[in-house]
């Protein structure tokens, strides 16, 4: 039997104590293959981005556990677990040092790590993505939204990881270059092998990028299907109908 990839267990994060406690999630247990493209989805506040973030090991677990490749993820990871696991942010803007060119970018986790060939590896970065070498020595505010966001898929991927977590990778970009962007991510992830857990509030991206698809609700899981269940619209539980529908666009009938 194949062990997962990513291995979530009663998970629960609280924040803030007495009347400030906020219990973001809620006994939250997933498990993701080895090479599954895995997604949550749900309202602002449902606890999917803080699921991720715990993932990731940005947010301590209050309780159960967190385990990627075997192994749990604690408030401090080694370098081996920092490695295997990379981010990709919402923000193309706000996740690049607006004074570190797309160089630095990308060569300082290589010498973090202790990896060589540096030069040849940031040139391959560049290429995976599809930026152009000449990018190579720009800052971030010469960039526009698409090539920052390609610069920190890059980044993530430059390392080699096993695991990518995406955070609503193209909810702040264009309309006319999300898709370059998810397409972009989707070859990456069939050329590489990885293990995806994507975060997104929008059902028709989470259905084309992920093989099944956990809906959120305040804080807790409340079904898991698959991406053709999804697309067809195949939704038992009351809230993901309602998610549905809602993301479908404006409907009188639901508002009356």
């Amino acid at each position: 039997m194949t062990l997962p990839m990513i291995a979530i267990d009663g998970l629960a994060v609280t924040f803030g104590k007495g009347t400030r406690r906020v219990d973001a999630v809620r006994g939250v247990s997933l498990a993701v293959a080895p090479g599954e493209s895995f997604g949550l989805v749900g309202e602002s506040g449902s606890g999917k981005s803080t699921v991720l973030n715990a993932v990731a090991g940005l947010v301590a677990a209050t309780s159960g556990t967190v385990r990627v490749d075997g192994a749990e993820i604690g408030p401090r990871r080694s370098r081996r677990q920092r490695r295997l696991m990379q981010m990709v942010f919402q923000d193309p803007y706000g996740s690049l040092h607006p004074r570190h060119t797309v160089d630095t970018v990308l060569s300082e986790p290589l010498r973090i790590h202790g990896i060589g060939d540096v030069e040849r590896r940031v040139a391959d970065a560049l290429a995976d993505v599809g930026l152009n070498p000449a990018l190579r020595f720009r800052f971030p505010h010469q960039l526009s939204g698409g090539q920052r966001q390609r610069v920190a898929i890059a980044r993530a991927i430059v390392l080699e990881p096993r695991v990518l977590l995406l955070d609503e990778p193209t909810s702040a970009l264009d309309v006319s270059v999300q898709a370059e962007v998810l397409n972009l991510l989707r070859r990456l992830r069939r050329e590489r092998g990885f293990t995806t857990l994507m975060v997104s509030h929008n059902l028709a991206v989470v259905a084309y990028m992920c093989d099944r698809v956990a809906v959120m609700n305040q804080g807790r899981i409340v079904e898991t299907v698959s991406s053709a269940d999804l697309a067809a619209g195949r939704l038992n539980d009351p809230y993901s109908q309602r998610l549905l529908a809602a993301s479908s666009g404006y409907d009188r009938s639901l508002v009356e």
